[in-house]
């Protein structure tokens, strides 16, 4: 059985950031430009940590030293409890707005022969090995996979429901609006 728990996310300060300033989309769907643009944008752009800037292990050590440095000024900060984080995505997709929920939380991993958790598509060893490069040195999971699950009685999805109706604790718009 999946095991499931929460976790004390490192979350923006809205009221230190610009929250449209600081998101970045993942690591392997933007190019050398598009990376360069969002360094510029903001010096705490998610982009620092997901696509750190230099050369072999010295992108990993910088990535934890402006890890460090956000904890330090407060643009981050840990959550004092464990939590479990819903994430909506909006977008207009064809003419029509689609809205995507999810959750965030701690998982317990496993050999997909197990056949607990399974691998939705076949990522190559080198991108496997820089992000956990990554994890190591920054002690982060700066790029959270997603993952579905049966919910044949709707019950997480009603409950993801109810939590998004609340205000959001950071809201931000990427460059497709």
């Amino acid at each position: 059985m999946t095991e499931i728990r929460p976790f004390r996310a490192l979350r923006y300060d809205p009221s230190r950031v610009t929250p449209d300033d600081v998101i970045a989309p993942p690591y392997d769907v933007v190019g050398t430009d598009a990376v360069a643009m969002l360094h510029a944008r903001s010096p705490h752009n998610a982009a620092h940590l997901e696509n750190p800037a230099g050369t072999g292990d010295a992108r990993f050590a910088g990535a934890r030293r402006t890890l460090d440095a956000w904890l330090g000024d407060s643009a981050l900060l840990r959550d004092p409890q464990p939590a479990l984080y819903v994430y909506e995505q909006r977008a207009r997709i064809a003419g029509r707005w689609v809205t995507r929920r999810c959750v965030f939380a701690r998982t317990r991993l496993h050999r997909p022969e197990e056949g607990i958790i399974r691998p939705h598509e076949a990522t190559m060893s080198g991108p496997r090995e820089e992000r956990l490069r990554l994890i190591r040195a920054t002690r982060v999971n700066i790029s959270p996979i997603f993952a579905t699950f049966l919910d044949p009685a709707h019950s997480a999805r009603d409950l993801i429901a109810t939590v998004a109706q609340q205000k959001p604790d950071f809201q931000a718009h990427d460059a497709l609006g």
